[in-house]
């Protein structure tokens, strides 16, 4: 799979192993098709690497990332559209989990956040 113009720092199946989301240092996460290795969508919108992106459920309709520059970003799957930019760690953001409507991230500020995600 080679679409990304930099390294990757994230990657994640789907629950169904079909798509496989990927972060990325060239700031964007992207969608592949793990059947074909075709780029599906690309999320851009961050300004700096992405360290990670996840599905927020098992059907993979939503993703967040999170990226070093400082925010986390929901986005639609199908569409690619950008939904909510989550913003208060002080640092670059290094990790993020998803359950449920509850998201956790991690960030070089040294804190950890709690989220709640809109429901579907």
């Amino acid at each position: 799979l080679k679409d990304h113009r930099h390294w990757v720092r994230s990657v994640k199946f789907r629950a169904d192993g079909l798509k496989l989301l990927c972060g990325s240092a060239d700031h964007t996460a992207k969608l592949f098709d793990t059947c074909t290795g075709t780029c599906e969508r690309t999320f851009q919108g961050h300004s700096a690497s992405v360290y990670a992106a996840v599905f927020t459920a098992p059907e993979g309709l939503r993703v967040l990332t999170a990226s070093f520059d400082g925010t986390l970003r929901l986005w639609d799957a199908t569409s690619g559209s950008e939904l909510l930019v989550l913003d208060g760690h002080t640092r670059g953001v290094t990790c993020c989990a998803v359950h449920g409507e509850c998201a956790v991230s991690s960030s070089f500020d040294t804190s950890l956040r709690t989220w709640r995600l809109p429901s579907m």
